[in-house]
């Protein structure tokens, strides 16, 4: 089973090379290529900061511009309106202090750059499931659906009172979405 959170479309061409070994498809907030590059340039990274070789990475490797730019700030956008994000943000802040950091800059440079990225479509089973209150695709309008492009069989999920985490804000439908493509519902 391929879970794709962002980026969801690279997930995607990963369950097609390992289509063989490959149960299905879950993805979690992420929408087509096309969108989730003009997101990043119009939500995530403005300035075009991250989109730059080493300047990316030096100022994503800073602990607490990560802590300030993720944790403080986009985390309380992203997450919907029930949720209590605190003790996300409390084993994020962790995890910084151990010395974890998400290769931010170096995913959105592989976006970015001259090679075009070739996303295959997956046929088999998959679930997109879309946070509908996370206020930073709600900003730019991204597309629940997008990825539909990639995964014509999947089951399109719209969670209401959901943001950005659907893996955590809606722990049921994301198991449902498990148990129905393991064929265990």
């Amino acid at each position: 089973l391929v879970t794709a959170t962002p980026p969801g479309p690279r997930s995607v061409a990963l369950a097609g090379r390992l289509a063989t070994r490959t149960l299905g498809v879950i993805a979690s907030q992420a929408t087509d290529i096309d969108t989730e590059k003009a997101y990043v340039s119009h939500y995530i990274d403005p300035q075009g900061f991250l989109k730059t070789p080493l300047v990316g990475q030096l100022a994503w490797a800073i602990p607490a511009n990560r802590e300030r730019l993720s944790i403080d700030t986009w985390y309380p956008m992203a997450a919907g309106p029930g949720a209590n994000i605190r003790l996300w943000q409390d084993t994020a802040r962790w995890s910084l202090k151990c010395g974890s950091c998400f290769a931010l800059a170096s995913m959105i440079q592989s976006w970015f750059g001259e090679d075009e990225i070739d996303i295959p479509t997956w046929e088999g089973a998959a679930a997109i499931l879309f946070g509908c209150d996370d206020k930073t695709h709600i900003a730019h309008r991204s597309d629940p659906r997008g990825l539909s492009r990639y995964l014509p069989n999947a089951d399109v999920h719209l969670l209401e009172g959901i943001g950005h985490f659907p893996e955590l804000e809606g722990i049921e439908q994301y198991i449902d979405a498990i148990r129905t493509i393991a064929n265990l519902a």
